[in-house]
Formats: structure tokens, sequence, C-alpha cells
């Protein structure tokens, strides 16, 4: 966040502490958790600031006109798209399908699902606590369509490989092979080589780690170390991937492209990559 929108999540998260006071989820948690919950759920600090407050107008007394005068109008506008606001020409569908119109309430109802899918919230949940979360599955395919090309993965980024003999398969995929060779850096921090070749469409890295256990050691280790996808919007994936119950770390920025990434595992803990 900058400094700017790190005041206003303070500012968010004290108004609607306030404003939740006394109420209790569906499993009898204080309210103000389930915003904040998917507050952390989000990257993007505007994101953040919508979530913490989406609740706000529609369950608590605070009005849109209170928000303006202490948020941004793209927040703002996020929060009033993301308020249910029942009448003889509502439906729920059409307030699903305003939402997916704009990209920051349609990010924050997203997470806002995800967050309410999960019946561990509740001590034992019943048979109307499983429909509600297919209805909420439901919403989330909803809110995915039109956008699934920002949301899926498109293809493989790049496979990347640890190696023993940094030189030897220098000389190997290089020399032998005929790979290209886009970028080489040396990694003083690490005291290692990281390899960047490409052949045709598909990309190499190579990561010359000294003293690499042999697999199956784990992490670094000799042989695969991750497989990376490429997708268009990192956000948009991630909220995808919570949704589905799929954990992902912290987005972070690569040191030598300067493009957004982050982890993910498999079943069996295989590190994969998103990479715009």
């Amino acid at each position: 966040m900058t400094e700017e929108e790190s005041r206003l999540y303070e500012k968010a998260v004290r108004l609607a502490a306030s404003a939740h006071k006394g109420q209790v989820d569906k499993g009898g948690t204080d309210y103000i958790r389930h915003p904040l919950a998917v507050a952390s759920m989000l990257e993007d600090g505007r994101d953040r600031i919508a979530a913490v407050l989406h609740d706000v107008v529609e369950d608590t007394k605070v009005t849109l006109e209170e928000l303006a005068r202490e948020f941004p109008p793209d927040i703002v506008e996020a929060v009033r798209l993301l308020t249910r606001q029942p009448g003889p020409d509502f439906t729920y569908r059409g307030y699903l399908e305003e939402i997916r119109k704009n990209p920051m309430a349609r990010r924050v109802k997203m997470a806002d699902l995800a967050h309410n899918m999960d019946l561990g919230r509740i001590s034992h949940p019943g048979p109307e606590d499983y429909a509600r979360r297919e209805r909420y599955r439901k919403s989330m395919i909803f809110l995915r369509q039109d956008k699934e090309k920002t949301m899926e993965l498109q293809a493989i980024h790049h496979v990347a490989v640890i190696v023993s003999d940094y030189r030897k398969s220098r000389h190997f995929y290089v020399d032998l092979l005929g790979f290209e060779v886009i970028r080489e850096n040396f990694r003083k921090e690490r005291g290692d080589y990281k390899l960047d070749l490409k052949l045709g469409d598909c990309e190499l890295e190579i990561f010359g780690i000294p003293d690499s256990p042999p697999r199956p050691s784990y992490p670094e280790a000799c042989g695969l170390r991750h497989l990376a996808f490429r997708v268009e919007n990192i956000e948009e994936t991630i909220a995808w991937l919570n949704g589905l119950g799929i954990a992902t770390e912290p987005v972070r920025t690569d040191e030598f492209t300067g493009k957004k990434m982050t982890f993910f595992k498999d079943p069996d803990g295989l590190p994969l990559e998103l990479h715009e």
C-alpha cells in the first residue's frame, strides 16, 4: 500500500469496527472479522479499503454520502455496487451484473464469496449452509463470465531447473542444444547464477545453486524446481484460486523482469508459479 492508502485503510477499519460493533456472523464471531478477512485476501490497497467497507452501508446506519466525504470516489462506487438495495426492481442477477462491470467491486465480491464459502466458520453446518455455499459457488462462476481470459491459466510461462554444475549445464543447453540466452545474472547475495534461456516459444530457467542436494530433497534440489503459468492479471487469478480453496503466497515482483509473480502448490507440494 502507498502511504495514502495505508491512512485510508486505517480509517476504514476504524469506521467499520465502530459501525459493525455488536454484530456477529452466522458462526457467532464478531462481524468485523469478516470484512477484515476479505481485505486480507486482496493484493491491491484500494481493493482492501473497499473490502473493509463493503458491508457498512448494507448492514449498518452508515450512508454512501458519509463515505463520500471520507473516501475516494472509486472506492465509494465499489461499495455502492456491493450494497444490495432490495426493491421492486431488485434481482440478485442484476446486482451481480453491475458488480461484474466494475473491476474493483468484482474482485472484492469474489473474495467476499470465497470467505463466505468457508463453512469452517460455522461449528455445525447444516443443509441450509451447504445450500448457501452452492449459491455462492454459482455466483462466483457468474462473476467470472466474460472475464475468464484474465483469470484462467493461459500457457506455461517457463520451466525452472536447478543444476549441480552451472558451467556444464550452460554449455549443454546453449552450445549443444542451441538455446538462446535471454539474460544471465549472478545473484551475489546467494552466490549463484540464474540463466534465462529460450527455444521457440518456450523459456527455461537454469539455477546454478551451489551444494544443492539430490532429489528427492526439497526444495532446492537438482531437477525440476517449479512450473510457472502465464496469466494476464495476477490479482484476478489469485481471487479465482482462493475461491477454489487454493492458498497463494503474497504477490512480489521479479527482481530481473519487473513482472508480478506469486506461488501456490499442487497436492504434493510442487511449487507452481503465476507470472504476468
